[in-house]
């Protein structure tokens, strides 16, 4: 809100809305197997997510017993530092999970 030199108030209203998609983003492609694969898990801070995560996990290694996993964690919801997600994206695969 602002004032002008009038002593009038200016109200700006934003449109929380976005555009619809014209184009779909492709997927990407599935892989055949996991086994021998680096399976990112990303921790996003939330309650319970580790304890999904490692449910995810635990289901995961049943089926794919050469599958190997690394843990991460943000620091906070809202984003994740440069470096982390230059290590995230070390792995062949990412899971990650909204807790709560």
């Amino acid at each position: 809100m602002t004032t002008t030199p009038a002593g009038k108030t200016t109200v700006t209203v934003y449109e929380p809305t976005a555009s619809v998609a014209t184009q779909q983003d492709a997927l990407a492609p599935r892989m055949e197997t996991l086994d021998g694969k680096l399976i990112g898990l990303l921790d996003n801070t939330k309650d319970k997510v580790e304890v999904l995560l490692n449910e995810v996990k635990a289901l995961l290694a049943k089926d794919f017993p050469n599958a190997r996993f690394q843990y991460f964690r943000k620091e906070s919801v809202s984003g994740a530092p440069p470096g982390l997600m230059e290590q995230v994206a070390q792995c062949n695969a990412v899971i990650t999970a909204v807790g709560d």
